[in-house]
């Protein structure tokens, strides 16, 4: 698409509301504490972090493309100062295409129509206190690591690349499709009362760390179920 400026930003970003024919560009490190709302394409290059701090929020809302092939963190709620954790809202048709890296402390929402990708060899992480929900694309030699909670059962997972899960949050619900070579290591997953994860590929091998063994292999189409129980 054609846009007619350039936004660009860096430092300590209040607030903007940048319309559909804006670019917003960071060229320098940059702390969202206010409200920044991006209804053009974000920005973020190799090399640059955009943070989004405790009480901040950033909003994509259009149906572009935007790139981040450099760093965002969004901070999780600062406790101290009373408050709340930093938001990401990716709304509407959006594309989120991390090239790079993002470090999820705060709120994930991708409510977007469209899934929010994981290139080749980017990273992504939620951490303890992070939260996510939505769908999310991990292409391969791509991670996705989830140590914090999914809080919503619509959130989906399709897997080229590799999904561990290791975390002690509760979480709801969620399903993870698996193509060829990608892995789901399952390390440690606590579920809400009567949650289930719905694991669905075209050809599984389940391994047992535990006695080194091989649970399940067939080269045929596989769909299972890990549960949670009520307590």
């Amino acid at each position: 698409p054609e846009f007619t400026d350039t936004v660009v930003i860096g430092g300590n970003v209040k607030g903007l509301d940048a319309v559909a024919t804006q670019r917003v560009e960071v060229i320098s490190d940059a702390f969202v504490t206010g409200t920044l709302k991006i209804a053009g394409v974000l920005h973020v290059p190799e090399g640059v972090t955009l943070t989004i701090k405790a009480g901040g929020s950033l909003e994509i809302s259009n149906v572009y493309t935007s790139i981040i092939e450099g760093t965002i963190v969004i901070e999780g709620a600062d406790i101290d100062n009373e408050k709340p954790a930093g938001t990401f809202l990716v709304k509407d048709s959006a594309v989120l295409q991390v090239d790079g890296t993002l470090t999820i402390a705060g709120a994930l929402d991708v409510s977007s129509t469209k899934p929010l990708v994981v290139s080749s060899a980017a990273n992504v992480a939620i951490e303890s206190t992070g939260t996510v929900k939505g769908s999310f694309e991990i292409e391969k030699d791509a991670m996705l690591a989830v140590e914090g909670a999914v809080v919503d059962g619509t959130t989906k997972f399709d897997v080229k690349g590799t999904l561990p899960l290791n975390s002690a949050v509760p979480s709801t619900g969620f399903s993870v499709t698996i193509d060829d070579d990608a892995v789901v290591d399952v390390q440690n997953v606590v579920l809400k009362n009567e949650a289930e994860i719905c694991i669905k590929d075209l050809g599984t091998v389940v391994y047992d760390e535990k006695d080194k063994t091989v649970k399940v292999a067939s080269a045929n189409p596989n769909e299972f179920d890990i549960k949670g129980t009520a307590i």
